[in-house]
């Protein structure tokens, strides 16, 4: 039954709480006369467990073990972390070099190298990733901290899984021209051998 699955269980007591502090404490402070905000805001940690879901990314695990796909993709991502963290510092070091450059070249104001953060941000957005450029500016408006949540992103997103695609790709298209190569030759051998 329900009751037994812990998850079900988890999900009522979220879903409760929730209840709880949209309405009935809203029903609660508009009846003895709190009016305002100010008086949910102490109500922030009710908000916390609706965190806790989070956790239900454990059942990931599940999907896991039904594609074992995935999981040789992540086993290649973490063979992988070391040599794409040292491919991103080097990056870095590339992007501050040339940075530095520009900015001792360069005498006066200029519209993208003024300061050292702004030469380093251009270059990155605007010679590297120029396609994400306007969306990333757009963003960066809003929070400087999504500055560093897009580009993580992207860099996840768009630069490793996309040059790992095709790399998984190029192995697969590599395992199916041996593949063929092989039975051409078992072919060809057998036309030998009948003849």
């Amino acid at each position: 039954t329900c009751l037994k699955d812990r998850w079900f269980i988890f999900d009522f007591v979220l879903v409760f709480l929730m209840v709880l502090e949209t309405w009935v404490i809203t029903l609660v402070f508009l009846a003895a006369g709190m009016r305002g905000s100010s008086s949910l805001s102490n109500l922030s940690l009710l908000r916390l467990f609706r965190l806790v879901k989070i956790l239900r990314v454990t059942r990931m695990a599940r999907l896991m073990r039904g594609l074992p796909e995935l999981f040789i993709l992540l086993k290649g991502l973490r063979a992988a972390s070391r040599s794409v963290a040292l491919f991103w510092v080097l990056w870095w070091i590339l992007i501050y070099v040339y940075a530095l450059i520009f900015r001792l070249v360069l005498d006066g104001p200029t519209v993208y190298f003024n300061s050292m953060p702004q030469a380093m941000n251009s270059l990155l957005l605007d010679a590297i990733l120029p396609n994400h450029a306007h969306y990333v500016r757009a963003v960066t408006e809003e929070n400087i901290v999504f500055w560093i949540l897009i580009l993580s992103f992207i860099a996840v997103a768009y630069v490793l899984l996309m040059n790992m695609l095709v790399g998984v790709l190029v192995e697969v298209v590599q395992a199916i021209a041996v593949t063929e190569k092989d039975g051409i030759a078992v072919v060809s051998l057998a036309t030998d051998l009948r003849s």
